[in-house]
């Protein structure tokens, strides 16, 4: 739901219970409704200019998909065993294949 009909939704909470025509037992759901959007719209009023004020991704030109390398020890290592294990040594004991 947008602020607007959250905000359509009080006026009409407001409307039920000052007309007093409502009975007790729907008074007080009229009464929590409204306090249930009093507060879900300041939430939204606290984080809309949070959100506004976030950098919007960049968009690529090309369109195209790019490489990424991790540069993380596992995935270091992972690739030293597995280039070991491609050439037939001993990966534990391959000399040469960690980045220095």
């Amino acid at each position: 739901m947008t602020q607007a009909e959250l905000c359509r939704v009080l006026d009409w909470a407001d409307k039920k219970l000052v007309s007093g025509a409502e009975p007790p037992w729907a008074w007080y759901q009229y009464a929590k409704l409204r306090e249930a959007v009093e507060e879900v719209i300041s939430c939204l009023q606290a984080t809309t200019p949070q959100m506004e004020s976030l950098p919007q991704a960049k968009t690529r030109q090309d369109g195209g998909l790019r490489l990424v390398v991790s540069n993380h020890p596992c995935t270091i290592w992972n690739r030293v065993t597995a280039s070991a294990k491609a050439v037939g040594d001993d990966p534990e004991t391959a000399e040469g294949l960690l980045p220095s």
